[in-house]
């Protein structure tokens, strides 16, 4: 069986390439996901990715109830109800995009 290739480092772009950091996503859960289908055959159908986007408080309203969706997400891939592989994106000080890579296989049957 092929091995899994190393984990993508952390990334830190002007948010106006963030566009090329999509095909590392890309092929990052693909990577992930067609060795958990080669490796476990008969749960390759419990694989899915997700993506959900992060939400705040909205500090500039007066209301303390108002929450707003931000511009930062994590996005996943679920294997067996457990996240197996992921990746963090948020916006930085500067106003950079930051995309932050991870994946545990550990314990899967």
């Amino acid at each position: 069986m092929a091995r899994l290739k190393s984990i993508p480092k952390r990334i830190r772009c002007p948010i106006e390439e963030g566009g090329k950091v999509e095909e590392i996503i890309d092929n990052f859960f693909i990577e992930t996901k067609e060795y958990l289908e080669k490796k476990y055959p008969k749960n390759a159908y419990i694989c899915e990715v997700n993506s959900f986007w992060f939400a705040n408080e909205n500090y500039f309203s007066t209301n303390k109830n108002d929450i707003v969706t931000t511009d930062e997400k994590i996005r996943y891939v679920l294997y067996a109800d457990r996240i197996v592989a992921g990746v963090i994106e948020r916006r930085t000080e500067w106003n950079h995009a930051e995309y932050i890579f991870f994946r545990d296989l550990s314990g899967l049957k």
